[in-house]
């Protein structure tokens, strides 16, 4: 009790040791998951956006929701960071953070189920395609000459046809895909969310907010036609979370690239929407 206290006292100063895997260990281990909670709850009260805490915070949910005898998740989530802050704090979702992973490199190189202990009969949501739009798709068009439309497709086709690989490998019953969330409008790289992933000052950050606003949009389409065609699911939840104008609203995510993980309750009910109600207690 006390080396945790100690160590949340030095993480709250020093944020770099939120990421420290004996911290993490120490906190899930901890008999009593309602006071590792309360830790994990405190820190994050003063750094909202460390990615390995709020993905900690949720798995201690689940965890504290096992010893009441309420039921156990039946959505894996899967993907990038959005992942951790999209789906931890619902119940019904376990997340699977596979790191900062392109849409590109998963159409390439399908993801593993069994690597990731999902079983079959599994139901998935997977969200990508963040890093792809803020990095990569705008140069990409530059230089091939494709416009957005054809360059959105070939992604999403891709991606698509490596997701159902992945599900009929690891006998997957139903999946979805999550909707790209834009950009924010103006990108403060002093922000919380910045500092705290170092992964986001790594990627550059390639055309205007406009640009990777748009593109954001027509790789959401092309994902929602392709999954449609492909018997897929479409899990959209940019509509709650944007400003008037159509990029990221600073209110729903702090002004940094990712919805605030409190705030998702939209998101929950979307799940719901399309893969039916929680499992009862």
């Amino acid at each position: 009790d006390e080396s945790i206290e100690l160590f949340a006292e030095v993480a709250a100063v020093n944020p770099a040791g939120m990421k420290s895997d004996e911290f993490y260990f120490a906190l899930l281990e901890y008999p009593d998951p309602a006071k590792a909670l309360a830790v994990v709850d405190r820190l994050l009260s003063s750094f909202l956006f460390v990615t390995k805490m709020i993905e900690l915070r949720g798995r201690l949910l689940r965890k504290q929701a096992a010893a009441a005898g309420q039921p156990g998740p039946d959505i894996e989530g899967i993907g990038d960071s959005h992942a951790v802050t999209n789906f931890s704090s619902i119940a019904r979702c376990r997340v699977h953070w596979i790191g900062p992973r392109t849409m590109h490199h998963v159409a390439r190189q399908s993801i593993d189920l069994a690597a990731l202990g999902i079983g079959a009969g599994a139901r998935l949501v997977v969200v990508l395609g963040e890093v792809d739009c803020r990095c990569h798709m705008v140069e990409m068009m530059v230089q091939t000459g494709m416009p957005a439309a054809a360059l959105c497709r070939r992604v999403a086709s891709g991606f698509v046809a490596s997701l159902e690989r992945t599900m009929a490998r690891g006998g997957a019953v139903k999946a979805a895909i999550c909707s790209i969330l834009p950009p924010p409008q103006v990108v403060d790289r002093d922000h919380p969310d910045h500092v705290a992933n170092a992964e986001n000052l790594e990627f550059p950050v390639v055309g205007s907010a406009e640009e990777r606003r748009q593109m954001a949009v027509a790789l959401n389409q092309a994902l929602a036609e392709a999954a449609d065609r492909r018997g897929i699911g479409y899990l959209d939840i940019v509509e709650p979370f944007v400003d008037y104008a159509g990029f990221l609203d600073p209110a729903k995510s702090g002004g940094g690239f990712h919805v605030d993980f409190r705030l998702t309750d939209p998101i929950a009910a979307r799940l719901a929407a399309l893969f039916g109600p929680p499992p009862a207690a």
